[in-house]
């Protein structure tokens, strides 16, 4: 990363990124890529005030936000240990790039391993027998750090190849996802979105349709895709996806949360707003309205008056 250009602006940004990522991680069932992509962040973040340092830059502030965050990770290592190798090889992937052993976000696996023996030692104290030793062995072997599904396997290599443009050799991973996993709708919406990026919309169709089978109710294929469409910089395909969900069902909590989404990466900030305000008024799930209350309250704080919908704008005293 090329942190030449970039300010101390840049590294709040980032921080505000960062904090987003652990915020919201029970929004949508967390994916490796997206674990991976919130590591790498932190890795830029940590890039990044190496370099200002080195411009005498004063990071105290920075620093404290950082920490609080990085807590967030700590606290919940297995957690994202567990999202994490479903997309990378953990292992290889800090031994290929020799990531110092200080940046322990590549190191949760041995994160966690301490953690489990320093509970380990402690238990051993209390109890006083050797057999505990054994049933923690186990227990971090087989259940703490699993080892992925083999059709998730063909699945984050399709991913790989996606990513890099390589769609023939996505497609083929894909297709072995099925073979081993003919019930799980991520692999037909990925060829999905794969035949549509070389323009054969037919089998494009064809598999969406599949993939919607697949599901009990139309609007949660709705949704799935259009939140793939939009991880995957979609936004017109996925604010379709999410109105097509709004057709079907108007009070559709999870759809207008994803267009409050789409509306806030597009930077139409009041359009935002509204979203998020429908959201909070269905309070038809916890999670999703405390989300979206908080996302509305950010940008109320950031947006200028405005952009903020009348019915919004908190009365003068």
């Amino acid at each position: 990363m090329a942190n030449k250009k970039k300010t101390l602006g840049d590294l709040d940004q980032m921080i505000d990124s960062y904090r987003d990522h652990l915020i919201y991680k029970n929004l949508f069932p967390r994916t490796g890529k997206d674990t991976f992509r919130m590591i790498t962040l932190r890795e830029e973040m940590e890039e990044l005030c190496d370099d200002l340092k080195r411009k005498k830059t004063d990071l105290s502030v920075e620093k404290v936000r950082i920490e609080k965050y990085d807590r967030r990770i700590i606290k919940n290592a297995d957690f994202f240990l567990r999202n994490l190798i479903t997309f990378i090889n953990l292992k290889s992937y800090r031994e290929g790039r020799a990531f110092p052993s200080s940046h322990w976000w590549w190191y949760l696996d041995e994160v966690i391993e301490r953690r489990r023996k320093e509970a380990f030692k402690k238990l051993t104290r209390t109890l006083g027998i050797a057999v505990t030793v054994l049933i923690c062995s186990y227990i971090v072997v087989t259940k703490i750090i699993p080892e992925p599904e083999p059709y998730v396997q063909h699945q984050l290599e399709g991913e790989r190849f996606y990513e890099k443009g390589e769609l023939d050799e996505a497609i083929e991973e894909y297709k072995k996802s099925l073979e081993l996993n003919p019930k799980d709708p991520f692999s037909y919406i990925m060829l999905g979105m794969i035949y549509e990026d070389k323009k054969e919309n037919d089998k494009a169709q064809d598999y969406f349709s599949q993939g919607k089978k697949l599901f009990t109710k139309e609007t949660d294929f709705y949704n799935q895709r259009g939140m793939a469409y939009y991880q995957k910089e979609k936004l017109d395909k996925a604010t379709s996806d999410a109105k097509k969900v709004l057709e079907i069902e108007q009070d559709n909590a999870a759809g207008h949360f994803l267009l409050g989404n789409i509306y806030e990466r597009e930077g139409k900030t009041r359009e935002a707003i509204s979203e998020y305000q429908i959201v909070s008024d269905l309070d038809a799930d916890p999670q999703l309205t405390v989300l979206a209350r908080y996302k509305m309250a950010m940008l109320i704080k950031m947006a200028p008056l405005r952009e903020v919908p009348e019915k919004i704008v908190p009365e003068k005293k």
